[in-house]
């Protein structure tokens, strides 16, 4: 899919978005684990929800997807295999693998989908290894057969697991598997039928406590102290109704309307927002505007920017921390620099090859950059398109190089935005509601 981008009419306006898609998947597959229906508020209309709902329904349980709004009922579910069909669409199918653990004890699933941002050594491909690491230590028992991943645990059981163990990097988080290791450790949790799984130095992103508290919320005994996550195991919720939950607004998506602001030079209002949630997960990325000068007005349920001149280059460490932005933010990050008043430095340690994906494509378009070992040394640079085709292997390049081209001299043409469709609900509609001339190419 391509789209024909021209930004020059663009001039700014208001914007919402929807509810933060990694924490929808988290809560999804807690759900199934803890054999505990849910109703979530917020649930974006992206790929990743509709499959979810599919996959469900596919195998035993109830899924029913509406605007806004996603409910399932997992206690039915009495098929262990994941249709491959549906899984090589979205890369959080990955987390149903303790889930169906959880509930089933077994699991069969072929091939797995998702933005390939993995080690290049591998091709790109996402890895799962941690994962089944982690699974192991509560029981699990994992095989090949015909092509397809088969799971087995006869009953998950407690366990303690340090996430420090899967760090790419001594003495603090980082690298692409200590994420996936905390939520496959608090969703295996929520299977244990009794005993305590306790996780130290987990990874406290939204992604996580929503999920936690989740657990909370269905009567487990959850306990967040320090760097050690604990929780009790029990027997399902016996819940008439589905417990609701509302998600967060994607932090992912401010970050990305907060970056064609600036990018572009043009105020944009984001509305409709729990501006207590949004400030307590999106902390580390506010910290870092703050420190490029940028500026943000909050209101009661909306934010907005202030004057975006005079952006101040920094260096910028993205790791695995609570203390760090979220590497899908680090390309938006990156892309503001463009236009700091010096250069810039950052360091990328979790998914290490994910440059590759659209720095080239800056490059073509005027960026100063060099990339090299995870490293970005960015200059001031101003981009001009002159008719330019770019291609996006992936969802955040696929955003980062439509903004670019808003923000270049000339029409651009950019193709694999397909992608988008993961992780942003009506991402075009919305930057034609902001005056950007947006048409398919054909």
């Amino acid at each position: 899919m391509r789209v024909r981008v021209d930004g020059r009419e663009m001039t700014g306006g208001t914007v919402r978005v929807g509810g933060f898609k990694h924490a929808l998947v988290s809560l999804v597959a807690t759900s199934v684990a803890a054999g505990v229906p849910v109703e979530i508020g917020g649930a974006p209309e992206i790929l990743e929800t509709r499959i979810f709902a599919e996959i469900l329904n596919a195998c035993g349980a109830r899924a029913e997807s509406s605007p806004g709004r996603l409910r399932i009922d997992p206690r039915g579910l009495s098929r262990a295999e994941v249709p491959e069909e549906l899984s090589r669409q979205i890369h959080g199918a990955a987390y149903l693998i303790p889930a169906f653990l959880a509930r089933l004890g077994e699991v069969r699933i072929g091939h797995i989908g998702g933005c390939r941002i993995g080690p290049a050594s591998e091709g790109g491909s996402r890895p799962l290894r941690h994962m089944l690491a982690v699974l192991e230590r509560l029981g699990a028992r994992f095989r090949t057969v015909d092509g397809q991943l088969v799971g087995e645990a006869r009953a998950l059981r407690p366990a303690r697991v340090d996430i420090r163990e899967f760090s790419i990097a001594e003495g603090f988080l980082a690298g692409p598997y200590i994420s996936g290791a905390t939520k496959t450790a608090l969703i295996g949790a929520a299977g244990v039928p009794s005993g305590e799984v306790e996780i130290l130095h987990p990874y406290g992103k939204p992604d996580v406590t929503e999920a936690a508290g989740f657990l909370a919320l269905a009567g487990r005994r959850v306990e967040w102290e320090g760097p050690s996550l604990r929780i009790a195991g029990a027997p399902p919720c016996a819940a008439a109704e589905p417990l609701r939950v509302d998600l967060p607004p994607d932090l992912c998506e401010v970050l990305t309307f907060i970056a064609a602001a600036v990018h572009r030079r043009v105020p944009i209002r984001i509305c409709d927002l729990d501006t207590g949630k949004l400030r307590q997960g999106m902390a580390p990325e506010l910290r870092t505007l703050c420190e490029m000068g940028i500026e943000l007005v909050w209101r009661e349920r909306s934010l907005e920017l202030a004057d975006v001149s005079g952006i101040r280059g920094l260096r910028l460490h993205v790791a695995s921390t609570d203390t760090c932005i979220y590497s899908d933010n680090q390309p938006f990050f990156s892309l503001m620099l463009l236009g700091a008043t010096g250069p810039s430095r950052v360091h990328e340690q979790v998914w290490t090859d994910r440059f590759s994906g659209w720095v080239p494509e800056l490059v073509r378009l005027g960026a100063r950059i060099t990339a090299k070992d995870g490293v970005l040394e960015i200059e001031p640079s101003a981009l001009r398109s002159h008719g330019l085709s770019l291609h996006a292997p992936d969802l955040r390049a696929a955003a980062v190089l439509v903004l670019a081209a808003l923000g270049a001299e000339g029409v651009s043409t950019v193709s694999g935005v397909e992608h988008i469709g993961r992780g942003y609900e009506d991402f075009f509609p919305k930057l034609r509601g902001l005056g950007a001339d947006i048409t398919a190419a054909g």
